[in-house]
């Protein structure tokens, strides 16, 4: 029995008990290192791969490439997006990408250690294909550690963090955070926000930024009804 095979079979068996996921996804494995100073990425086509993959422009500088059954594939880069070879149905590729790297350019909007947190662009280590490609992402975090991505929450625990994003376009910008911190869950009508802070506040700040918070989705509501996401994230 292949490795493969394997993952298909548990892929089904949690789709049983999972009923709103969707039944066919390109599925990610991100595991990052526990000092976070590398993520490693497996993508694993759900039939026929996508033919290229949208990534940050500077991207390929922090990676020693896109692996294919151990080889290097040979790819081409345009503006934010890389463009892949043929591979077979349901092929699997992987990458890792250099965090570390990526910190000590001292770009923000790029990547941002605040002591132990980490706080990057998603498009910097996740690349994503056609926004009509449905995606299941699966995430290992260091012991103690949280993520705040713009990502659904399928599942949440301590043995699993499963995400579904959202069918927008791979060129759309987002950040992502790890570290430390807590995730607080806001409930407002017809929605749950999902809260990350990062670095030192106050508990009078942050009861501050949740009245924030509150203040501002009453505004929208007012004049939309509802808000366009049922799992917004906010990450300050």
């Amino acid at each position: 029995m292949t490795d493969n095979f394997r993952m298909k079979i548990g892929f089904s068996l949690f789709l049983l008990l999972v009923p709103n996921l969707v039944l066919s996804a390109d599925r990610y494995n991100v595991a990052f290192s526990n000092d976070l100073e590398r993520v490693r990425v497996k993508l694993c086509f759900d039939g026929q791969p996508a033919r290229w993959l949208g990534r940050n422009a500077s991207a390929g500088s922090y990676t020693d490439g896109i692996f294919f059954k151990g080889a290097v594939l040979s790819v081409s880069q345009r503006n934010t997006s890389v463009r892949l070879p043929t591979l077979p149905d349901d092929a699997c590729i992987s990458w890792q990408v250099d965090l570390q790297q990526a910190v000590a350019q001292k770009n923000y909007r790029l990547a941002l250690l605040m002591g132990q947190d980490l706080v990057t662009s998603t498009d910097l280590w996740f690349w994503r294909g056609p926004s009509e490609r449905d995606l299941l992402v699966d995430v290992k975090l260091p012991a103690s550690m949280s993520i705040s991505t713009p990502w659904t929450s399928i599942e949440d625990s301590t043995e699993r963090r499963l995400f579904q994003p959202d069918n927008t376009p791979a060129s759309w910008g987002s950040k992502t955070a790890v570290g430390t911190f807590d995730v607080q869950s806001i409930k407002v009508p017809g929605a749950r926000i999902r809260l990350a802070a990062i670095g030192p506040l106050t508990n009078t700040q942050t009861a501050r930024i949740r009245q924030w918070i509150n203040a501002t989705v009453l505004s929208v509501t007012s004049v939309h009804g509802r808000l366009p996401q049922t799992q917004p994230q906010v990450l300050v």
